[in-house]
């Protein structure tokens, strides 16, 4: 099935006629289960009902497990309507513990270095993520887009850093790679499971140049297809600089929690988009007590860790969690409570414009949900 009936379309009309003012107060009602990830889809199919605001959509769910399914939904629905999944993007959660001192599953590295990948060349229309994968700081905008690197076909690349650029990124060197985020060297053929794909790439050199670029399958050691060029991401989310004396060093299992140690400031998953964003709160209120939550797990997990190691402490949460207070008196952007974005010196502007599941005429939460940008508009679904 493709394209849509144009009652369809028509029903989205008084909300897409909204989200063409920049202060709209409107909300649709009635979306339960699925039906707000078909709203979604069709509110930005442009080439049905033409543009609805330029930039990316950004959705904010309760849960990562609430993220994924909204996710499969929007994939269902864009299946449905002829128009292509590669246009969304899911941002999930590291699933481990605040503060503990364990490395984060490097499939999830993955899938979130791969997602910060495309936010920067080639933007989705839409990203699904969670409140606490939302809340979370970054490594700097600036250190991911000077450490990452590719090969191409045909190019010379400086073998000699090779190496060193790896374990920066935190691949490990093995004899045969396995998983993601390992490497090896025999040779010419250099093997690197990087997490920017979901299986190893093998690039063959002569000297220092790029002879060729594949992917194969690492258990049969057969090749899969051939590149033009292959990237390599990040397979932990700590990058050391290069002139570091322990760049080379292994990373320690806790690594990521003492980002703020490294950089001068982490960024947000806002500071990564390209263009102004559409923002789409699913259940504001329940949004707002996991938010709430998140913070209690995360002053427990600090609490516990705090007099362990005096001498090289974690760094406190507000420095790895987007605080409403701290943000707000730096100008920041902010989704209440916790959750902002850097650019602008207006802040606490009411969300007004949400998709409820409910049928009454309750479709205004004012002062419970405070968020973002001017030019931003919010849809949101209130709690079953």
């Amino acid at each position: 099935m493709s394209g849509t009936n144009p009652q369809t379309q028509s029903w989205l009309d008084p909300l897409r006629s909204s989200l063409d003012h920049e202060k709209a107060r409107s909300c649709l009602l009635g979306a339960h289960g699925s039906t707000a990830a078909c709203a979604l889809t069709l509110l930005t199919d442009t080439q049905q009902s033409g543009s609805v605001r330029s930039g990316p959509w950004v959705v904010v769910t309760e849960s990562d497990e609430s993220a994924e399914r909204l996710f499969n939904d929007l994939c269902f629905f864009h299946e449905l309507t002829g128009r292509p999944v590669d246009g969304l993007a899911w941002f999930p959660e590291w699933e481990t513990l605040p503060y503990e001192a364990t490395a984060p599953h490097v499939g999830l590295i993955a899938h979130r270095m791969t997602t910060l990948h495309r936010l920067l060349t080639d933007p989705p229309t839409m990203l699904v993520t969670s409140i606490t994968a939302a809340m979370h700081r970054l490594i700097p905008r600036s250190t991911f887009e000077q450490a990452i690197f590719r090969f191409e076909t045909a190019a010379t690349f400086e073998r000699d850093s090779l190496t060193t650029n790896l374990l920066r990124l935190g691949y490990r060197r093995v004899s045969v790679v396995e998983i993601p985020g390992e490497f090896s060297i025999r040779g010419g053929i250099v093997d690197i499971f990087s997490t920017a794909y979901a299986n190893p790439l093998r690039v063959e050199f002569l000297g220092d140049q790029v002879e060729s670029i594949r992917l194969f399958d690492p258990a049969t050691q057969t090749s899969i297809m051939k590149l033009k060029e292959g990237w390599v991401l990040p397979a932990r989310e700590f990058i050391r600089p290069a002139e570091a004396s322990d760049a080379t060093t292994p990373i320690q299992a806790d690594a990521e929690w003492r980002g703020p140690d490294l950089y001068h400031s982490l960024d947000t998953l806002f500071d990564y988009l390209i263009g102004v964003p559409t923002l789409a709160f699913d259940q504001p209120e329940t949004l707002k007590q996991a938010c709430d939550t998140a913070w209690g797990k995360i002053d427990d997990g600090y609490l516990r860790h705090v007099d362990r190691d005096a001498s090289n402490p974690y760094p406190s949460p507000e420095r790895l969690f987007l605080d409403l207070e701290r943000d707000a008196g730096a100008n920041r952007r902010v989704v209440d409570p916790r959750l902002g974005t850097a650019g602008s010196s207006e802040f606490f502007v009411d969300s007004d414009f949400f998709i409820s599941c409910s049928n009454t005429g309750q479709h205004r939460t004012r002062g419970a949900w405070h968020s973002l940008q001017p030019n931003s508009q919010h849809l949101g679904r209130t709690p079953e």
